[in-house]
């Protein structure tokens, strides 16, 4: 009996442990689940928050950049009057230097065309004067040009004459040179002819002398 009420016990401690085990395993994962849902919470707090901050900040930024661009905008209308009125008075001084310049320009072209046609006066008579000198010139030129011509003719001529004598010397030269060679030419060939018939006839004579040699052996 008493054992039996050990095991009894026994069993029933392990079954105590057991659950207790298992309660303490679920409230882990309920504070778990909790910690998991504050986390996501938190995260979603923090992009809303975020995301609140971005649209402040853009906000901001619109301002910021409507602001600078209404200050540009006044700058630039500032900047558009003071042109105005510096084109407008840029024109009217132009005109006025325009004016001034063409009365100025007047009065000079009129000197210049004085003093123009002065220089070409002046430069017409020096031209005429120049081209007279020019044309003595070459009148004595073309008188230099001549006789040189004419003594150039007349060497060339003799010159000619001597080329054309010293050819007829060169021509009788070589005839005599060519009649000279033909000679000798014509001696020598008379020569190797005699040597030629010579030697065959020496040929002749001792073939006969070897052929009676052998009639006789």
């Amino acid at each position: 009996m008493p054992a039996k009420a050990w095991k009894r016990s026994s069993v029933v401690e392990e079954k105590r442990l057991t659950d207790d085990r298992k309660s303490l395993i679920e409230r882990y994962q309920i504070d778990a689940a909790e910690a998991q849902a504050r986390a996501q919470r938190a995260a979603e707090e923090q992009a809303l928050q975020a995301e609140e901050d971005a649209k402040r900040a853009a906000a901001e930024e619109e301002a910021r950049r409507a602001a600078d661009d209404a200050q540009r905008a006044a700058e630039e209308r500032a900047m558009r009057a003071a042109a105005e009125e510096q084109a407008r008075r840029a024109a009217e001084e132009a005109q006025r230097a325009a004016e001034e310049q063409a009365r100025r320009a007047a009065a000079e072209a009129k000197r210049a065309a004085e003093e123009q046609a002065r220089r070409a006066a002046e430069e017409a008579k020096r031209a005429a004067k120049e081209q007279a000198k020019r044309d003595a010139e070459a009148k004595r030129a073309a008188e230099r040009q001549a006789k040189r011509n004419a003594e150039e003719a007349k060497r060339a001529a003799k010159e000619q004459a001597n080329r054309d004598a010293e050819a007829k010397r060169a021509v009788e030269q070589q005839a005599k040179r060519d009649a000279e060679e033909a000679k000798r030419a014509a001696k020598e060939q008379a020569v190797r002819a005699a040597t030629e018939q010579a030697r065959r006839a020496a040929e002749v004579q001792a073939e006969r002398g070897a052929e009676e040699a052998r009639s006789a052996a």
